[in-house]
């Protein structure tokens, strides 16, 4: 049975008791980076990633390498809702653990993996958030707990920091009838949340800002925003090998295979191109993922010369 995060009844109140940090003001370069890794370690029972893990996962990493003086890790802890400091050797540990996870997923006997998890949750246990007395910056990639405005003030407040959130899209907004039940309602609190407290903001392409905007009752003006564009690892990042892709050029769309991500739509709009590069699907089965059959499993069309369509396990991806 997968140990599902839960909240005590006191983490609320131990939040919003803890006293308040000075919120300094700097220039670049100098601030302390406050990264939350809620998500990982929330998803710590799941042997596979999402989009949303690998994304958090490669800023840990990334910023572990650019940053390691100026970098400390928090969460909202997922054993309890405690938000603090994580220990930084503890999150390096963790994190390796992480890939070794995904590139053996369904290698580790499930016991033997819960274990090891119940262990890494113990080490990366919160923290006291030290008082400031620099300026910091609490940078949040995912949108876990995004929907509690009130959390994320009271975190604000004890760090002293400025806020810096990266915002994956606005679907659920923009169109809700493919959004999950309730699902509106959530991201409509979340971008609430990114509207009151947000310094800054990264979209993941142009278009997510441009989507966001129209939501933001106080506007983007006098936030930083930026663009940053995902890109993709070395193949050997996770270790897979051999994978079953073409050996000519190939388009790839990594996503969990289900109806509101339009997998359908792609795959005749791929084959009206007449493209002589192949299309490589790669992904794990969503909720309602048998109304994408069609795309996943028609290979008659596919094989009468308009490409090749490849459906990948997330632990077989490498990137």
């Amino acid at each position: 049975m997968t140990l599902r995060p839960f909240n005590a009844p006191g983490a609320r109140l131990a939040l919003r008791s803890k006293r308040a940090s000075q919120l300094f003001q700097g220039v670049r370069g100098e601030s302390e980076v406050i990264l939350d890794i809620s998500r990982l370690l929330s998803r710590s029972f799941h042997p596979s990633p999402t989009g949303i893990d690998r994304v958090e996962y490669v800023y840990a990493r990334e910023l572990l390498e650019r940053m390691p003086d100026r970098l400390a890790f928090a969460a909202v802890h997922p054993a309890g809702g405690y938000y603090g400091r994580l220990d930084k050797s503890a999150v390096r540990q963790f994190l390796a653990f992480t890939t070794a996870k995904w590139r053996n997923a369904g290698v580790v006997p499930a016991g033997e993996g819960k274990a090891a998890v119940i262990r890494h949750m113990f080490a990366t246990r919160p923290r006291p958030v030290p008082r400031a007395r620099a300026p910091r910056v609490y940078l949040q990639v995912s949108p876990h707990h995004l929907d509690d405005h009130a959390q994320v003030g009271a975190i604000l407040r004890a760090e002293g920091a400025k806020f810096i959130t990266l915002v994956h899209d606005v679907i659920p907004l923009s169109h809700p009838e493919f959004a999950r039940p309730q699902g509106a309602e959530e991201h409509l609190r979340r971008v609430r949340t990114i509207d009151s407290f947000a310094s800054g903001i990264i979209g993941n392409s142009q278009a997510t800002i441009d989507a966001l905007e129209p939501h933001m009752r106080h506007g983007l003006d006098g936030r930083a925003v930026r663009v940053a564009h995902f890109g993709a690892d070395a193949p050997d990042i996770f270790g897979a090998k051999d994978e079953d892709v073409p050996d000519r050029p190939y388009f790839v769309y990594i996503s969990t295979i289900e109806p509101r991500k339009n997998l359908v739509r792609l795959v005749e709009a791929y084959r009206l191109s007449g493209s002589r590069r192949a299309l490589v699907i790669a992904g794990e089965d969503g909720p309602a993922a048998s109304a994408c059959q069609g795309a996943r499993h028609d290979r008659a069309g596919l094989r009468a010369g308009v490409g090749l369509l490849y459906t990948l396990r997330s632990d077989d991806l490498s990137v």
